[in-house]
């Protein structure tokens, strides 16, 4: 997501703010705020489920009450982006 410099300190309150409200959202396991070290206001997001079907509901039901806010008030442009995790140990033993 990229924020406006002016609103960089709030959306990191924000956020600590928010892991503790997410402890109680079920399927959720965790997350980490990653800062731009460039002072580029990109900042990314990595967050951890029990599963998919976890998220997606977060995602269609909870995701509101859980910002209390819109994105657009505070001054950040967010995209969603999905990753899976390569099996590095399984393609050097030759597994896909």
């Amino acid at each position: 997501m990229r924020v406006a410099d002016a609103w960089e300190a709030g959306l990191e309150r924000r956020f600590a703010s928010c892991r503790a409200d997410m402890s109680a959202v079920s399927g959720f396991r965790g997350l980490e705020l990653l800062r731009p070290v460039d002072g580029g206001g990109r900042y990314f997001v990595v967050s951890w489920w029990d599963s998919d079907d976890s998220f997606y509901d977060w995602l269609a039901y909870g995701r509101e009450m859980a910002h209390g806010v819109s994105s657009a008030r505070l001054g950040v442009e967010s995209e969603l982006l999905e990753f899976e995790v390569v099996d590095l140990p399984g393609l050097a033993a030759g597994r896909r």
